[in-house]
């Protein structure tokens, strides 16, 4: 029997049918459902309502599809996949590209820069065999001398 005044709005059960139908709630709730089934006819009807459609659904058959229908979505899937995957390929090469140009511009920026004038020493260094106008320069004789040591031609013995 149902009181007077309860619908399946306000059955705090109501909500917990469809899962108590597929199993999916603990053996406790269960036994507390069952018992609330035998006092609720709002609760009883809309167990009979699934039980009804579950058992619709189990008599029908699917429809048995061909190869051609069958290779047709297996292409569907594929060419999804492939747009997919060109996509992000696509936005890789586009990231790739805009690197490969801001570093060609700094490049380009930072080698057109005028190269600072070498100091005597680093000219005698790179080129012993030059002949500098601060031949006098200690440092130009420091460079002399490492150049000499390591050259292996010790001179200064």
């Amino acid at each position: 029997m149902t009181p007077e005044g309860l619908n399946a709005s306000n059955c705090r059960f109501t909500a917990r049918i469809s899962p108590f139908h597929d199993g999916e709630v603990a053996a406790s709730e269960r036994q507390q459902i069952s018992a609330h089934l035998q006092e609720c006819a709002i609760c009883r009807d809309e167990l009979a309502h699934l039980q009804k459609l579950s058992d619709r659904f189990t008599q029908i058959s699917p429809p048995a599809i061909t190869p051609q229908a069958l290779r047709r979505v297996h292409n569907a899937v594929d060419a999804q996949r492939d747009r997919s995957l060109g996509r992000v390929a696509r936005a890789f090469v586009a990231v790739a590209a805009s690197l490969f140009i801001v570093t060609a511009l700094w490049v380009a920026q930072t080698s057109s820069a005028a190269p600072e004038s070498l100091v005597p020493w680093e000219t005698h260094a790179v080129d012993p065999q030059s002949t500098t106008s601060a031949n006098n320069n200690p440092e130009v004789a420091i460079a002399q001398w490492m150049v000499q040591d390591l050259s292996g031609s010790n001179a200064h013995e």
